[in-house]
């Protein structure tokens, strides 16, 4: 599910570089299916809904690069086949959904990482409900248009320091790293060749974006400037996902 950038709706642009989950307000659609017709009621519809209408929740954070955004997808939830004016890369926490492009369809279960090149239609049908993430990335200025959606390949591994592990998942031109941290361990600092956003997918940690230091926890979003450092002292175990935007 796509929030147009350009939607006068979305939430101003971050000035800080930890926006927490408690503080971002969460918006809650709700969508069914009649005759082979999708149908959604957005919050100020004045609109009945019928007894089978499902939930689709969404939060959304907005950082000067891209937008970060949290959804939730009641089982059997469906959403309206859609394209974007960005490309998207997808990391889903929990639940099973299928995601369908064209004639095509895939399942994706927890940790998976797929990717939606700009202006691809797509839909989501929710086998179990659950999370996701969607990190909202600018369309490169030659879109390929032979790009389609995709599920990413196998994991690889990159070297970590003690107690942490880090894999990245590629795509053309993007990549999504996801780093665990055992409690106590730390992500020695460092910096990232592009602008940068993250999502904290479980636990709690301490991380130091330049000079300032913040407490972050599950469902925090984090960006990270140009040339700044970056680093996370996990308080218990922690998974963190981040892509920089290169292009």
């Amino acid at each position: 599910m796509n929030v147009n950038q350009d939607d006068p709706g979305n939430p101003p642009i971050s000035e800080g570089p930890v926006v927490r989950r408690r503080d971002v307000p969460q918006i809650t659609v709700h969508s069914w299916e009649r005759d082979g017709v999708m149908n959604s009621a957005w919050p100020g519809q004045d609109k009945t809904l019928p007894y089978d209408a499902t939930e689709i929740k969404v939060r959304l954070v907005s950082f000067p690069c891209g937008s970060v955004r949290e959804i939730w997808l009641d089982t059997g939830a469906r959403t309206h086949p859609h394209g974007s004016y960005e490309t998207v890369l997808f990391y889903q926490i929990t639940g099973r959904r299928v995601q369908m492009v064209n004639e095509d369809s895939q399942q994706v279960n927890p940790r998976d990482v797929s990717f939606q090149p700009h202006g691809v239609l797509h839909s989501t049908y929710q086998l179990v409900g659950g999370l996701f993430v969607e990190f909202a990335l600018p369309a490169p200025l030659d879109p390929d248009p032979r790009g389609s959606w995709m599920l990413a390949p196998e994991a690889t591994p990159l070297d970590a320091a003690a107690g942490c592990r880090a894999v990245s998942y590629a795509f053309p031109g993007y990549s999504l790293i996801e780093t665990s941290i055992d409690a106590g361990a730390m992500l020695p600092a460092s910096t990232f060749p592009g602008e940068t956003m993250a999502y904290v997918v479980s636990g709690r940690a301490v991380a130091r974006i330049g000079d300032r230091e913040e407490q972050v926890e599950a469902g925090d979003s984090i960006y990270v400037p140009l040339d700044t450092h970056f680093a996370v002292r996990a308080d218990e175990p922690a998974v963190i996902i981040h892509t920089t935007i290169t292009t």
